[in-house]
């Protein structure tokens, strides 16, 4: 429901007024109703630059009666125009004139010819009058396909996606029979309106469209990427032809306000019919999102907790059986987690800005976990998986991948980074080195890592006893780590929350402990000379993996 905020205008901020024209024109050709048929009306909002910016067919009263809302709708559109909101609208017909003002009675609506609009319709009715047979069996589709993509939309439609997924939250899709991978899937629809869902060729085009509609201010053109789109509309909302077209083929509806619209966007956002490779996919899809819907509390935990789901669906399609693998959360494209891709310049160019992708750097670090733990390497290591949190370490607090960690900000990690942070018996520094050194001997066969070998000089012979010294050296303590150690030190079970609390609530008022120092100042941040040259640096090490392919 959209709030709209009323200004008083002064001299200072006075807009300029932006008038709108509407008009309803009478629509050639019948439709089948519930009881008869009916010739229909459409009622169309033209914006101030031309553009038509909204429209309602339906029974001539019906378009009356529900003028005021579709102006609503037209308004509230931020794709509608150029601003949202008219400060007048003009109209040829009393009617009409008085049906706007009912639904907005502060909005100036004036009667008086609109040639503009009855030009742009004029053009619109010659082109309807001759749109036999329905669009729905054009461009090569055939009525089994048309029905089971009504079968598929209207099972999907009942499972409701969009009341378990949240919104703005990604599956990737593959589908290799029909050659697509790791498609971007979202679904949409809030509080169940406007439900269906947006697939894209990858991320990187589903975050352009956000990162649009994030900085969307009114007067903005929003140019979504190419994808393909299924929403559901009203009988009262088809063009001529789509509903008696679908009535007189009996294709499955979930209910009157369902009928599913498939929508091919091209570059420059225009618009295109779908061909029936893209009605087989939206099945496929909409068959397995059913399946996916029905696992609710995998769903939740994968796109709340993080906890990722992967399923494979074996869908049966007008076009036969398709395995449709979909995985929630978005993971980075798996073509990275096959033997083949290049994690390591990955991970790299997930710092070329200065800033670590946390999202995307989770998931390419389990990748490098998961080949690292089944790699000769590791074999005869009882892990304890201490490897990991210098991976992690790394990225929290240097802003650094496996990749870009130099031998330098190594040592700076494990000596200075893990005394301070790292809450750990000091006694396991021998693990964290054997671990460390494992991984980074992986690193250099698998991936001919450039700083491998200086890093593993790092992790000599020495390394473990000099880190088992620093973890047990109270001075190096953070003030976090040391409220941690002193607990640990009192007999406190710091796994449980209840019993930290209490130890945390028996703390209150006391003196601090002369184990725990008060914080000390921040250390700097680096400056932007610094953060640019450590990017050069990385993208001359890139170049270098890749002469060397």
């Amino acid at each position: 429901m959209s709030t709209r905020r009323t200004k008083s205008p002064t001299k200072k901020s006075r807009a300029k007024p932006i008038e709108w024209s509407g008009g309803i024109v009478q629509i050639p050709g019948t439709v089948q109703g519930e009881s008869e048929p009916f010739s229909p009306a459409a009622l169309f909002w033209m914006g101030a630059d031309g553009k038509l910016l909204g429209h309602l067919i339906d029974r001539s009263q019906a378009v009356l009666a529900r003028a005021a809302e579709s102006l609503q709708i037209a308004m509230d559109d931020p794709a509608a125009g150029r601003p949202h909101r008219p400060s007048t609208v003009r109209v040829a017909s009393e009617a009409l004139a008085e049906a706007v003002r009912r639904g907005h009675p502060g909005l100036e609506v004036i009667v008086a010819p609109t040639p503009e609009l009855d030009e742009a319709l004029a053009g619109l009715v010659d082109s309807l009058a001759g749109s036999r047979p329905g669009p729905y069996l054009t461009h090569g589709h055939t009525p089994e396909a048309m029905s089971a993509f009504f079968d598929a939309t209207a099972t999907m439609y009942r499972a409701a996606p969009w009341r378990v997924v949240p919104a703005d939250c990604v599956f990737s899709v593959t589908v290799g029979a029909l050659d697509i991978h790791d498609f971007a899937l979202a679904v949409i629809g809030e509080a169940g309106r406007d439900g269906g869902w947006l697939v894209f060729p990858g991320l990187d085009a589903f975050e352009e469209l956000m990162e649009q509609v994030d900085a969307y201010e009114p007067g903005d053109d929003v140019e979504p990427p190419p994808h393909l789109a299924l929403h559901f509309e009203a009988a009262s909302e088809l063009p001529p032809g789509l509903w008696s077209e679908a009535e007189d083929n009996r294709w499955a509806l979930a209910n009157p306000a369902a009928y599913p619209r498939l929508v091919v966007v091209g570059e420059a956002a225009r618009l295109h019919p779908p061909a029936p490779e893209d009605v087989v996919l939206a099945e496929a899809i909409s068959r397995a999102l059913t399946h996916a819907v029905a696992e609710k509390g995998a769903l939740v935990a994968a796109f709340e907790a993080g906890e990722p789901m992967t399923r494979t669906f074996s869908v049966a399609t007008e076009q036969g059986d398709l395995d449709v693998t979909l995985t929630a959360p978005f993971l980075h494209p798996s073509h990275l987690l096959d033997p083949s891709g290049d994690l390591i310049e990955a991970l790299a160019e997930l710092t070329e800005d200065g800033e670590l992708d946390l999202d995307a750097y989770q998931a390419l670090e389990q990748a490098v976990s998961d080949r690292f733990e089944a790699s000769p390497e590791a074999e005869g290591l009882e892990l304890k998986y201490l490897y990991r949190t210098v991976m992690e370490f790394g990225a929290q607090y240097l802003g650094e991948t496996i990749a870009t960690l130099s031998a330098d900000a190594l040592g700076e990690l494990l000596f200075e980074v893990f005394p301070r942070k790292l809450s750990i018996d000091p006694k396991e520094a021998g693990a964290i080195i054997d671990e460390t050194r494992a991984l980074y001997r992986f690193l250099q066969r698998e991936f001919d890592l450039p700083q491998a070998k200086a890093c593993l000089s790092v992790l000599g012979p020495s390394s473990a006893r000099r880190l088992e010294a620093a973890l047990a050296d109270k001075s190096k303590y953070g003030m976090a780590k040391a409220m941690v150690m002193a607990g640990l030190d009192a007999g406190v079970d710091m796994s449980s929350q209840e019993s930290l609390e209490a130890w945390m609530r028996s703390m209150e008022g006391k003196p601090l402990p002369p184990s725990i120092p008060l914080p000390a100042a921040r250390v700097a941040a680096p400056s932007k000379k610094a953060v640019a040259a450590k990017k050069a640096k990385r993208k001359a090490a890139r170049k270098a993996r890749k002469r060397n392919k």
